[in-house]
């Protein structure tokens, strides 16, 4: 059970984080940020 729980809690992170990218994405540094993390991810 161990395992799942700490999945489930990940997954509960990994949802507020995206959250809050979507709250500050009109802030041009966030976009500049996000837009790093996807060329980043693109590339691997």
């Amino acid at each position: 059970m161990k395992p799942l729980a700490d999945s489930n809690h990940l997954q509960q992170v990994l949802a507020q984080i995206q959250l809050n990218i979507i709250r500050t994405k009109d802030q041009k540094m966030s976009d500049h940020l996000w837009y790093q993390k996807s060329m980043c991810d693109g590339e691997k």
